[in-house]
């Protein structure tokens, strides 16, 4: 019997859990990262690739304006052309705290993107380019309770989110390679008891 597309998803995320916690088991016992046996991009002198992973990517950030549309309905007589003026103003006021909410700043989706972590950057794919990320210019690296997110915060430009079920490994290798240090997983990382 074939099983179920949830299945499988679910299968390749624990998986992609359990090779999480044995990186940070290998870290711990005095392991180095393993370069990558496949190169995906041109990489400079002395840098070394260590993963291929996919991810969905947001970024923070507000829009320059709000824009929303006016409307104007004036009918009948005097009583019903203010009845029908009045309707009008709430119906653009709510349009405007509308528009302006959507412009506020928020998480705004990139979409799903390949990343390649490599001893200097993440280089990721997005709308048709290898962009790169250098550390040199990420401030913080904060990982998500439950461990399928992971937001990166920069010197001086809007931050990045990543989410989905190889952001755990990237987690460890990105905290390990701009810090020095082994990433304690959540404990809802661990993989369960068989």
């Amino acid at each position: 019997m074939a099983k179920k597309h949830s299945d499988v998803v679910a299968e390749r995320h624990q998986d992609s859990r359990e090779c999480a916690v044995g990186l940070v088991e290998h870290l711990r016992a005095g392991g180095e990262l393993m370069p990558s046996r496949a190169r995906t991009v041109n990489l400079d002198i002395g840098e070394v690739e260590y993963a291929q992973l996919e991810a969905f990517g947001a970024r923070w950030f507000g829009l320059d304006q709000a824009v929303w549309e006016s409307r104007t309905f004036i009918a009948g007589g005097m009583l019903m052309a203010a009845l029908t003026a009045t309707a009008s103003a709430v119906g653009n006021a709510a349009r405007k705290r509308a528009a302006r909410a959507e412009a506020a700043a928020q998480w705004r989706p990139l979409g799903w993107m390949p990343v390649v972590v490599t001893s200097h950057r993440l280089v990721v794919f997005h709308e048709g380019v290898w962009q790169s990320v250098w550390y040199s210019a990420v401030r913080q690296v904060i990982p998500e309770p439950g461990g399928d997110g992971l937001q990166i915060l920069f010197e001086r430009d809007d931050p990045y989110r990543l989410t989905g079920a190889h952001v755990p490994f990237l987690a460890v290798v990105l905290v390990h390679l701009l810090y020095g240090e082994v990433f304690d997983l959540a404990p809802s990382l661990e993989p369960a008891a068989r």
